[in-house]
């Protein structure tokens, strides 16, 4: 493993991105960074900037739920925009309090089974938790999901409750009532509403949820559209949120029009061609502080020294 001397420039700026980060409010920040672990960026071997890593666990995260969320959102969207978009919602409860999803990942199955029986349905499901504060929940959160279909059309709600009645409440012991399934009218305003509910502390998952709460169909009914996979959505989503980001930087920075998508256009390019790296500060057995390599390919050993 590298470990590389530190400088005055290097550590000057973690220390400032450090402090940065302290001052920051919990929602702009991840408050389960341990204050050692930096992304190091560079240009063509020249440090380019020092940034605050992340846990990457929005169970656990406000702020890494917020992300995840804006995320998926984004995915969403884009997918929406390219059609055919998501065309009927349904809402599937569940009696029991669990932090396995497991034992309902058959009866989902066994619901869209029967359901392509009829139609050529694919589906993306994000899981929530209830908050426990209603007066019958005796306190205790249980999970549920929300499904977002395609293929099937919007006149076809009544049909797919029926069958999610059938199937989906026999198995899990769901009331009927409490399930929903009905067309989507605005597939924006949705997905917003989903994102919005996705980041809320009330229905994250409680403590000890390690499973996923945002799930698209896969193989042969995948759920994006131009036979992407979720990966190459992620990236997408993250391109253009990057975009959207730099585009409200360079609205701050007085530009407008063609002049603001060059200095964007420009600004994308230079950042595809950074190189990244992941060093922790540690303190050697002589009582001085280094930078430990930890991944990526951005510094090389003597770069630094």
């Amino acid at each position: 493993m590298v470990v590389l001397s530190l400088t005055a420039e290097l550590l000057d700026a973690a220390l400032e991105e450090r402090a940065r980060h302290e001052r920051a409010l919990d929602r702009e920040v991840c408050r389960r960074w341990d204050g050692k672990t930096f992304l190091i960026a560079t240009l063509d071997d020249r440090l380019d900037g020092v940034h605050a890593s992340t846990c990457n666990s929005p169970n656990k995260c406000g702020y890494c739920a917020r992300m995840a969320a804006l995320e998926n959102l984004k995915m969403l969207e884009l997918d929406a925009d390219r059609g055919p978009g998501p065309e009927i919602l349904l809402v599937l409860t569940t009696p029991t309090v669990t932090l396995e999803m497991s034992e309902f990942y058959g009866p989902l199955q066994q619901v869209m089974r029967a359901l392509r029986l009829r139609w050529a349905v694919r589906y993306c499901s994000l899981l929530e938790y209830t908050t426990g504060k209603a007066p019958r929940s005796g306190g205790r959160r249980r999970p549920h999901l929300n499904v977002l279909l395609k293929g099937v059309a919007p006149r076809d709600a009544g049909p797919v409750r029926g069958i999610v009645h059938r199937v989906w409440c026999a198995q899990t012991g769901a009331v009927p009532e409490a399930t929903y399934a009905a067309p989507i009218r605005d597939v924006g305003g949705l997905s917003k509403y989903v994102a919005a509910h996705f980041q809320k502390t009330s229905q994250r998952p409680p403590e000890g949820f390690k499973g996923q709460r945002f799930n698209p169909s896969k193989g042969q009914w995948r759920y994006w559209n131009g036979d992407l996979t979720a990966a190459e959505m992620r990236e997408q989503a993250k391109r253009a949120i990057a975009r959207d980001n730099l585009r409200y930087r360079g609205a701050l920075a007085g530009l407008r029009g063609p002049e603001l998508e060059a200095w964007i256009d420009a600004e994308e390019q230079r950042r595809d061609q950074l190189d990244w790296s992941i060093y922790r500060l540690k303190r050697d057995r002589w009582g001085e502080e280094r930078w430990q390599w930890l991944g990526g390919k951005g510094l090389r050993r003597g770069d630094y020294d």
